[in-house]
């Protein structure tokens, strides 16, 4: 199953070194692709070069798109890291 969700990083400081920890963590025991895209840019979200290297800042708005059986809640997970950490978390 496909599932695709654009979200908007209310991260402070956007998409840094914490939320990307974070997010890479959340996925690491998911076998299949599960990618975060931003501009012209994607990333292997398992991997926290790569979600570095998209360079988001705070407010910018990604596409995160995983390609398995359980997509939906794997893309909610991410959605979830991404709207919900707080300045003290991020």
């Amino acid at each position: 199953m496909f599932c695709q969700t654009r979200v908007r990083i209310d991260v402070p400081n956007g998409l840094h070194l914490n939320p990307a920890s974070r997010i890479a963590e959340t996925v690491a025991d998911y076998p299949g692709e599960i990618r975060i895209k931003y501009r012209d840019r994607i990333a292997d979200a398992q991997s926290v070069v790569d979600l570095l290297s998209l360079g988001v800042p705070e407010g910018g708005v990604v596409m995160i798109e995983a390609d398995r059986f359980d997509a939906p809640a794997i893309v909610e997970q991410i959605r979830r890291l991404t709207c919900g950490l707080t300045a003290e978390a991020a």
